[in-house]
């Protein structure tokens, strides 16, 4: 298939913005952060569903323990996190 010249052009520019999209996408679902009330987080991890709960202190210092995995489809995710970025 031969692509017209002006596709021709920019089509190194939109494989660019599709890898950096799935860049994105990884390191979104590496580490999701949802953060509580009274300085408490839950860091989910949707590659490997590992789920920990965690207490922050006001100088930035944490201290996690395992908990419950929570099954969620990588697409609603996916979706889940693109929105909360635009927040």
């Amino acid at each position: 298939m031969v692509l017209p010249v002006t596709l021709r052009k920019y089509f190194p520019y939109a494989l660019v913005v599709v890898c950096l999209g799935l860049v994105y996408m990884y390191l979104r679902l590496s580490e999701d952060v949802n953060y509580l009330n009274n300085h408490k987080a839950i860091i989910t991890n949707h590659w490997t569903g590992e789920v920990q709960q965690c207490i922050f202190t006001p100088d930035k210092q944490y201290a996690c323990k395992p908990g419950e995995s929570i099954e969620v489809p990588w697409y609603m995710s996916v979706v889940q996190n693109t929105v909360d970025a635009f927040k």
